[in-house]
């Protein structure tokens, strides 16, 4: 499918986008070492999860332990939790 080109009511194209937009967002960002980064990248959250779960001791990333799905909304609430956060550590 050629995103760019698709219809602007594709279900697909539409899904597409939005799940690229939510890849660019706070809620999707952690840290990892770039060899944990690199070696997961492209797998799917049943396989991530437990790979981040068992190099990273973060706090940053314990959360994501309860999560079963990683999906927008998944990003989205988590990039509100962090952004309080970080309004409760650097307050304006």
């Amino acid at each position: 499918m050629e995103l760019y080109g698709a219809s602007e009511t594709d279900l697909r194209a539409v899904a597409t986008r939005a799940r690229e937009r939510a890849v660019q967002t706070l809620g999707n960002l952690t840290i990892l070492s770039s060899g944990l980064n690199s070696a997961q990248s492209n797998y799917g959250w049943e396989q991530k999860r437990p790979e981040l779960m068992k190099h990273s001791l973060l706090p940053l990333n314990q959360s994501l332990l309860e999560l079963d799905r990683w999906n927008e909304e998944a990003i989205q609430k988590r990039g509100a939790e962090l952004f309080a956060r970080a309004l409760e550590i650097w307050p304006r």
